[in-house]
């Protein structure tokens, strides 16, 4: 594989970073654009384009020849091998490739003074401002932009990407800061290998990358708790913050929200008004709106359901799209590989919550852990529940 030194121009009022890639026998361009107010923030370094292409190449087992500037830290850490063990690690699958920086390496010293994050208005996103907008944050730590990424969780529909930006941007607005849309074309690189969950890091970590000419830090809402994360890896989200800092050029990644449970999360994202009408949590790619029935949806519904806080958020969910009773017994399907849905069961027990029974055939296919197959066994068997107290 062969990266162009990145060229950056000016194309109906945005700034777009493109360069040239030979991969797989055929030349192409990989590009991101923003608005042209955040213009300045781009920097023509290779980081970014570096660090979109890695999996792909370690998916095909070809080597990166880089032709633009590399950050000497980033360029040092590829070389070492360290973001590709950790990859590896999670996939199997991929290769280990060398990075060759053919442009040369420059100084990792910050070019810009801003601190990022992206914003996506779902649980971790907004537990990731109530942690960094306090007013105790130190400066370095306190938000000063918010992102927004086309890169492959909206599917191939720019009119969706813009849908949902235009739907989380009177937040931004309320909150007094810039939400900056980037929009790309990097997630045609990775279709042939990776759906989006499997390599959603290094895809936004890029942005950063692109945006590091004004920005210093940027956050990276963490899926995960700690807890989960050291029972072993088995998606990318669990090594985020072990895979960030490795992707860092000028602008340092760091995850944050990892000392959090998902249910923690989710009862600190209840307390913040401005979720209740604007919250996102859905993996659907076919609509702007939640579609109340995915894993994530079904997931926060029951959360909530258990905290009594579900009426907060009516206009946002479709309630009747499924009943209780099929919604907990899809947490409990994923449960036995999920600790996110773990979490959500325990939640519910521990509240007081009667459970529903999982169908034979569930358990039968599934390897249900034995804290689980306990509390189904002591659970009653009725399609109602009833509210902690």
């Amino acid at each position: 594989m062969k990266i162009g030194a990145p060229k950056l121009s000016s194309v109906n009022g945005r700034v777009k970073y493109s360069c040239r890639v030979t991969f797989g026998g055929e030349e192409r361009q990989l590009w991101y654009s923003v608005d042209q107010q955040y213009g300045d923030m781009i920097s023509s370094r290779a980081d970014a384009a570096v660090v979109t292409m890695l999996q792909p190449a370690m998916l095909a087992g070809e080597d990166i020849h880089v032709e633009g500037e590399l950050s000497e830290t980033l360029a040092y850490h590829l070389q070492q091998m360290q973001p590709q063990g950790i990859l590896a690690a999670v996939y199997p699958r991929l290769s280990v490739v060398y990075v060759s920086p053919e442009g040369g390496t420059i100084s990792t010293a910050a070019l810009g003074q801003g601190v990022s994050t992206g914003f996506s208005g779902g649980i971790d996103s907004y537990c990731l401002l109530a942690d960094h907008l306090r007013d105790d944050a130190p400066a370095g730590h306190r938000l000063t932009h918010l992102t927004y990424h086309n890169v492959g969780s909206h599917g191939s529909n720019p009119s969706l990407f813009y849908s949902r930006y235009n739907q989380l941007a009177p937040v931004a607005d309320k909150l007094g800061l810039p939400f900056i849309d980037v929009d790309s074309n990097g997630a045609e690189f990775h279709k042939r290998g990776f759906w989006f969950g499997e390599s959603h890091t290094p895809r936004n970590a890029a942005v950063a990358l692109v945006l590091q000419n004004g920005v210093s830090r940027h956050f990276y809402a963490s899926a995960y708790s700690y807890k989960s994360i050291v029972r072993g890896a088995h998606v990318i989200a669990h090594v985020d913050p072990m895979l960030l800092p490795v992707l860092s050029g000028s602008v340092r990644l760091v995850a944050s929200g990892s000392e959090y449970t998902r249910v923690e999360k989710t009862l600190r994202v209840a307390k913040i008004e401005e979720s209740y009408s604007t919250l996102d949590v859905c993996v659907d790619e076919a609509s702007p709106e939640n579609c109340s029935r995915c894993w994530k949806c079904v997931r926060t519904i029951c959360t909530l359901e258990v905290a009594g806080l579900l009426d907060r958020y009516a206009s946002v969910f479709d309630l009747d799209a499924m009943t209780s009773r099929e919604r907990w017994i899809k947490v409990a399907t994923r449960a036995p590989t999920n600790p996110n849905d773990q979490e959500t069961l325990s939640f519910a027990v521990e509240s007081g919550m009667r459970l529903p029974k999982v169908p034979l055939a569930t358990r039968l296919r599934l390897r249900t852990p034995r804290w689980l197959k306990q509390r189904i066994k002591s659970a009653t068997h009725k399609a109602r529940f009833r509210q902690p107290t």
